[in-house]
C-alpha cells in the first residue's frame, strides 16, 4: 500500500501543519500567510534553545529555515525525516495516519484504524445539526475522569506508523480492567463531549 506524496501534501491545510508542529513541541505561531516555529529541523534534541526561524508558507506548502539548514527549504515530509529520522515512505505514512487521510485518499484497508482516527481527528468538523437555526451544543464531560488511566503503547497502531507520541497527543488512554482503548471525542472547540472505547479482547470485538 502506498500513497502519492503530492496528493498527501496538497490535502494538508495550514491548521494541519500547525498541529504536526505543535505535536513536535515546535511552539508554532500562526499568521495570515505563514506559520513560524522553532528550528526543530536542525535542533530536534535542543528545542528549548532553538530559535523561532522556521517558516512554513501557505502559498507553496514549503518550510524555509533561516538558521543553519542545508537545503534551506523542504516540505513536511523532509521535515519529519529530519526530526523523526524516518525514510520518505515512513514520513508519508506518518502524515496519513496523523490525520486519518487513508479514508480520504481511498488507499487503506484497515477499517478499524479508519474509524478510530475519524473519532480522534482534532480538526474534524461536527455534522451541522440545526434546530431553529441554532447549533446543538453537547454537554461537556469532566476530563479529569481519564487522568488515572495509563497511556499505552498500542502495537497494532505503531505497526501502521502511528507512534505513541501521537496517541498521547490525542489523549488516548487504556482501561486494563476490561482491556479496552479509551478514545476521547472532542468538539470543534476542544471540549470533551464523548468517550469511545475499542476492546482489545478478540471475543468482545
Amino acid at each position: 500500500m502506498s500513497y502519492d506524496k503530492t496528493q498527501v501534501k496538497e490535502s494538508l491545510e495550514p491548521e494541519d501543519v500547525f498541529d504536526i508542529l505543535d505535536s513536535l513541541s515546535a511552539k508554532p505561531q500562526m499568521h495570515d500567510n505563514y506559520i513560524i516555529s522553532k528550528t526543530i529541523c536542525h535542533n530536534p534534541d535542543d528545542i528549548e534553545n532553538a530559535s523561532h526561524k522556521l517558516y512554513y508558507y501557505y502559498s507553496n506548502k514549503l518550510f524555509y529555515c533561516y538558521s543553519g539548514c542545508s537545503p534551506a527549504s523542504f516540505d513536511i515530509f523532509e521535515l519529519l525525516q529530519k526530526v523523526k529520522h524516518l525514510d520518505l515512505n515512513e514520513a508519508i505514512y506518518y502524515v496519513v495516519n496523523f490525520f486519518n487521510l487513508g479514508w480520504k485518499l481511498e488507499e487503506t484497508d484497515e477499517t478499524y484504524l479508519q474509524e478510530d482516527w475519524k473519532v480522534m481527528q482534532k480538526w474534524q468538523e461536527l455534522s451541522a445539526i440545526k434546530i431553529n437555526y441554532d447549533k446543538v451544543v453537547l454537554p461537556e464531560i469532566d476530563g479529569s475522569i481519564l487522568r488515572h488511566y495509563p497511556k499505552p503503547h498500542i502495537l497494532d497502531w505503531e505497526r501502521q506508523f502511528i507512534p505513541k507520541e501521537v496517541s498521547d497527543y490525542m489523549g488516548i488512554r487504556y482501561d486494563p480492567t476490561i482491556g479496552a482503548i479509551i478514545i476521547p471525542h472532542l468538539d470543534e472547540n476542544g471540549r470533551l463531549v464523548g468517550i469511545r472505547q475499542r476492546t482489545l479482547v478478540s471475543e468482545d470485538a
